[in-house]
């Protein structure tokens, strides 16, 4: 860490050369810390691997925590789809726990997709253990898709612990069959482990 501190080049050719997942990390986190687009540039060149995704996540992760708004515009520039959809789901993770409503405004310009569903229940996933009212205020913005149906699943999954009812009610709202059915049994089983007299409320 301290030789990444002073030297973070240096530091990340000694840990290539060794090929160590925990050197790897570790430079990727402190140079990161410093010198974060060159940090991730230098994660994303490593041979692929999970070697390269443990030090991709690292350098990735601390220059959102730091600077979202500006690793959310670096990403868009990466050379691949894979480095891109990689990044933009690590930037969301990192700026949902930071800026919910700000990572908000970002994820709703994903492309339909797998990544866009997989950003929006990161998001919704954090933003609605946090602040539910507001995560649901948000989700009703959006328009009919996967996505959204997706997003409101997440969105169900951390109301069952707050209130089966409510989460139910959203249920009913998802348009894909599949996703619908089962996020209504999961509501359903679990607000009749807490009240197995009143099974109604879910008819």
């Amino acid at each position: 860490y301290l030789w990444a501190a002073r030297e973070p080049q240096a530091a990340a050719d000694y840990a290539a050369g060794r090929n160590d997942p925990a050197l790897l990390e570790a430079v990727a986190c402190t140079w990161a810390s410093k010198d974060p687009k060159n940090a991730v540039a230098w994660a994303f060149g490593l041979p692929e691997g999970q070697k390269r995704n443990g030090a991709v996540a690292n350098a990735v992760t601390v220059w959102a925590q730091q600077q979202p708004e500006v690793a959310a515009a670096y990403i868009g520039q990466l050379s691949t789809v894979e480095a891109r959809n990689q990044a933009s789901l690590l930037v969301a993770s990192a700026w949902s726990n930071a800026d919910p409503k700000a990572a908000a405004k970002w994820v709703a310009q994903f492309p339909e997709g797998t990544v866009r569903e997989l950003a929006l229940n990161q998001l919704i996933s954090t933003w609605a253990g946090t602040d539910a009212t507001v995560a649901g205020h948000w989700l009703q913005t959006l328009a009919a898709s996967r996505s959204r149906d997706v997003a409101v699943s997440a969105y169900c999954t951390v109301m069952n612990a707050k209130d089966p009812v409510v989460s139910f009610e959203w249920a009913k709202t998802i348009r894909d069959e599949t996703i619908r059915t089962q996020t209504i049994e999961t509501a359903a089983m679990t607000w009749q482990a807490r009240n197995p007299v009143a099974p109604r409320a879910f008819k």
